[in-house]
Order: structure tokens, then sequence, then C-alpha cells
């Protein structure tokens, strides 16, 4: 059995650009959650930093996913925030209590 694929990514830029780096990232998940792999595209932002969104992804494969990081919004994204001060982290993580399989 396939397991879901979780991946945690934390978008972070300053306020001279706030507008315009939570726009893009906004954007993105709403273009991400239309995509037939994604199970869940939750974004959090940050009480103590007002630029620091931290982004919950589900997939359904590591194929879903692929797809997902090629796809035509993510080049936006990036071509988006790509003059501004944000910085983008993300990992391919799975549970702490899982075994290693």
């Amino acid at each position: 059995m396939q397991h879901p694929v979780l991946v945690f990514a934390v978008v972070e830029g300053s306020e001279v650009d706030s507008g315009t780096v939570l726009s893009a990232v906004e954007q993105l998940a709403r273009q991400s959650r239309l995509e037939a792999g994604c199970v869940r595209y939750d974004l959090y932002r940050s009480q103590k930093a007002p630029v620091l969104v931290i982004i919950h992804e589900t997939w359904v494969s590591e194929q879903a996913l692929q797809a997902h990081r090629g796809s035509l919004h993510i080049e936006r994204f990036k071509a988006e925030i790509g003059n501004t001060t944000a910085s983008v982290w993300a990992s391919q993580c799975k549970p702490a209590t899982e075994g290693d399989d």
C-alpha cells in the first residue's frame, strides 16, 4: 500500500515586500489544491513574524508531488518571489512515530 507523501515548507520574507510574498503564497495554495494528487495544502501564518508562512502539504503519491513540483503555478510562484526578500525551505517528511520502512 502506498503511503501519502507529506511535505512541510516555510516561506519567509520581510515586511518590505510582504504583500507580494503573501499574495504569491495564497495563489500557489489555491492552484495546488486543484491538482488531482493534492490531498491537503494548508497555510499557517506566524503570529510573531508577519511574513512567515508554514505550508503543510499531503500528496497521494511521489508521482503527484513530482507533478506538482513541475507545475506551471510553481514556476509562477518562483518568478513572483524571485525579486523579493523571500526565502523558501521545503522538506519531504514522515511522522516521527513511523518505523523505518
